[in-house]
């Protein structure tokens, strides 16, 4: 709503605030200015302009030439600029808002620097005095330039820079008026600035400051603290040692390997404690005082004893420790009112744990979820019905070899997870989760049967059963189902009976050797009719065979690239009665030697050099055992027509030329398409 207010004024020079990176481009290059402040000349010489149309044009100096004042652009108060949407930005003085911008996911977990700005040799000479908000992402510097007075700085963030240290020299100026600094994934940040004076503090956040080795002890005294944020800071040693604020809601301080205590904190406020891979060597008090609704995560070998937390919490996760028996109250006696509650209950890697409590199944009203738990050897039995559990997940438990019969007191459970476990069947009584929406049994080696009242489950929409190699057999599947997993079992001899009857939107069985031989060719073949269906937003099928489908109507020709295809698009014809397009059929026949990872198939739409749609598929699957020599197909159909989003979709826009459609995988490698087809389906 505010910037449409501002948009109500017509005159560019007379909006208080810029967003639009063109009305910002258009406003600099059509307005020459004479008497601007020195520093503007030095701060932005140099900077290159791309337009989003990718148009280079020329730098721009403003050295006094044209003949409108100064007072003319007086108005213009702030900028956003959102720099994945513009590539540069040429700057204006008595600014007092800056905001140059980056999405988060655009900083972290990137392998190469993407700058934005091309700066003067040595670097920026000033800033305007006047900024109250400084958001510079990628700012491209060591240190801040030693002429800006940040005396009215509330916000200062500067997140993925080479910044080492803000100031540099020994006379650093006092940020008397912060109230937010954030220097997260500033990899080479050495030193964070003076906060002694800095008395408005709300958040400090430093996530992956990776050189970071202290958080100074003044920060202990910053009494309105909100929000601490020193994730992935694998150098830190040094801390204070108690955390002064009364109004800290959130602490993060995961996968911080050095830190070995955790400070002390009087808040009565705390939401979220994050110690995940942090190795504490003593629990801290904190972790009693987390409110309700609040989320914790623990870890380290130090953790002997579950903790005694009296609040209900919406996570808890627990993770590396030297727990053997779960005592939900601790050190307490037995108490149904200190029976704690966690909306999720996570345990992970607790390589001691025998033995979960009989009552596990009413401290969690929602998600359980146990991984890597080696001498784990048994889930309790489930005494009577309990209504809010809805997912469970046990993963690398190998020692369990069978669940409970009474798992149908688990009345609202919708998924039910057992990978790599030692299980052998499931109990029939499964047949009364009338809820389960999902069954997932991958990589369990003994699994030698499934029972035949599967069929009963009404909701039961996925089921996986990748890598269990031991099972021979499926029964009738439910009418409901729409995902099958079958890839590297090995003894399954065939599919059952009504398999090629069901609407499948995921269908994968690879490395099947006796299945290969039976393969249905009928759900090949009516492929095109379950593909389309109004319900389906992606559908795919995997399996052994080195041909595309018969009804492809466009396939590459054989030869040495079999990734890419012509396509000519059928004229328009003026004809509101023509047929609608459902989506687009993509197929590939491959061969790669590599194992145990998840790709994703890329293709791209093309005329002449320029690529007007792209399409991805779901990851697929090789995973094999260096068994996996044959060609293989896959094939998958995606509703989605936009294309790269232009006002004319590009089968209308391009009707009755030939383009080109090409195939390549991404992440990965050794990986060859011998032949790929695409047909548009009406």
């Amino acid at each position: 709503m505010a910037w449409n207010i501002v948009n109500e004024e017509q005159k560019l020079r007379k909006r208080t605030r810029l967003v639009d990176p063109e009305d910002i481009h258009k406003l600099l290059t059509t307005h020459k200015v004479k008497n601007w402040a020195t520093f503007i000349s030095n701060l932005f010489r140099g900077i290159e302009m791309v337009l989003p149309t990718r148009k280079r044009r020329k730098v721009i100096h403003m050295h006094g030439e044209g003949n409108c004042t100064l007072e003319k652009l007086r108005t213009t108060e702030g900028i956003s600029l959102d720099l994945s949407k513009a590539n540069a930005f040429e700057g204006m003085d008595s600014l007092t808002f800056l905001n140059f911008w980056l999405p988060i996911n655009a900083m972290s977990n990137r392998s190469a620097r993407d700058n934005k700005f091309l700066l003067p040799y040595g670097g920026l000479d000033s800033l305007p005095g006047g900024l109250r908000w400084l958001h510079w992402d990628q700012y491209p510097s060591k240190s801040l330039p030693l002429r800006f007075y940040p005396q009215h700085l509330v916000h200062l963030i500067i997140r993925d820079s080479p910044i080492k240290r803000l100031w540099q020299g020994f006379d650093q100026p006092l940020l008397v008026n912060l109230m937010v600094l954030n220097l997260s994934y500033c990899a080479s940040l050495l030193v964070i600035p003076d906060l002694s004076k800095s008395s408005k503090l709300e958040e400090l956040l430093l996530r992956e400051c990776k050189s970071l080795v202290e958080v100074p002890s003044q920060v202990r005294y910053l009494d309105r603290l909100i929000a601490i944020d020193l994730g992935y800071c694998v150098n830190l040693k040094h801390l204070p040692s108690k955390f002064n604020s009364k109004f800290l809601k959130n602490v993060w301080m995961d996968h911080c390997p050095n830190v070995k205590h955790c400070p002390d904190m009087n808040s009565g406020e705390l939401m979220e404690l994050d110690l995940n891979e942090t190795p504490v060597i003593e629990p801290p008090e904190a972790i009693y005082h987390v409110k309700q609704g609040g989320i914790l995560r623990l870890c380290g070998k130090h953790f002997a004893n579950f903790p005694a937390i009296s609040a209900r919490l919406q996570e808890f996760h627990l993770c590396h420790s030297a727990i053997k028996d779960i005592n939900p109250y601790g050190h307490h006696q037995a108490s149904s009112e200190l029976l704690p509650e966690f909306g999720w209950l996570e345990l992970v890697g607790n390589l001691q744990c025998k033995s979960l409590p009989k009552n596990i199944w009413n401290m969690v009203s929602s998600l359980l979820t146990i991984r890597h738990s080696p001498l784990l050897e048994n889930l309790p039995e489930i005494s009577e019905p309990v209504s809010g559990l809805s997912y469970l997940s046990i993963i690398r438990c190998e020692s369990i070899k069978s669940i409970p019969s009474s798992i149908n007191n688990l009345v609202s459970l919708s998924y039910l997870g057992l990978r790599n476990t030692g299980i052998k069947s499931l109990p029939s009584s499964i047949q009364e989760l009338d809820q389960l929406n999902s069954i997932d049994l991958s990589y369990c080696k003994s699994l030698e049967h499934i029972p035949s009242n599967i069929q009963k489950l009404p909701k039961l929409y996925g089921l996986y059963l990748r890598g269990c190699r031991s099972i021979s057999s499926l029964p009738e599947l439910p009418s409901n189902l729409s995902i099958l997993d079958v890839g590297g079992c090995k003894s399954l001899q065939a599919l059952p009976s009504n398999a090629s009857k069901l609407s499948w939107e995921s269908l994968r069985f690879y490395n099947c050797p006796e299945l290969d031989r039976t393969f249905p060719d009928e759900i090949v073949a009516n492929y095109p009719v379950y593909a389309t269906l109004p319900r389906r937003c992606k559908a795919e099928l995997q399996y052994l065979g080195s041909d595309i489908p018969e009804w492809f109507s466009s396939k590459s020709a054989n030869g040495n690239d079999g990734s890419s295809v012509m396509v000519h698009l059928p004229p328009s014809n003026g004809s509101s009665e023509r047929p609608m397009l459902k989506g687009i059929a993509f197929g590939v026949v491959w061969f790669s030697d590599s194992f145990c990872v998840w790709p994703t198939m890329k293709c791209d739409c093309s005329i002449g050099t320029i690529t007007v749609a792209s399409w991805s598929s779901c990851h697929f699957s090789l995973d094999g055992d260096g068994t996996n020599s044959s060609d293989k197909v896959f094939l998958w159909f995606d509703q989605n027509l936009s294309g790269k989003g232009e006002e004319e979709a590009w089968y209308v826009k391009y009707a009755g030329l030939a383009v080109s459609f090409r195939f390549y995988p991404r992440q990965l490698e050794n990986f060859k398409i011998k032949r790929c087809g695409v047909s548009l389906m009406y």
